[in-house]
C-alpha cells in the first residue's frame, strides 16, 4: 500500500455465469470466441510452475 514495490496484491475475482442464454446471446458469445482477443497467447499457456521452473532452470 505504501507504494514500494513488494509484498503480496489480494485480488478479488467474482465470475458470474448466466443460467440461461437467448439464441442471441449465443451468436454472440460464438462470435467473440473466433476474437483474437479471447484467445490464449502464446506465453500465457504455460502454467505457474512451468514459468517457475523455466525461470529458476
Amino acid at each position: 500500500m505504501n507504494g514500494y514495490g513488494r509484498g503480496d496484491m489480494i485480488v478479488n475475482i467474482q465470475v458470474f455465469t448466466p443460467q440461461k442464454i437467448s439464441k442471441e446471446e449465443k451468436e454472440l458469445l460464438l462470435k467473440l470466441n473466433e476474437s483474437d482477443n479471447f484467445k490464449p497467447k502464446q506465453n500465457q499457456t504455460k502454467n505457474f510452475f512451468d514459468r517457475m521452473k523455466n525461470r529458476f532452470a
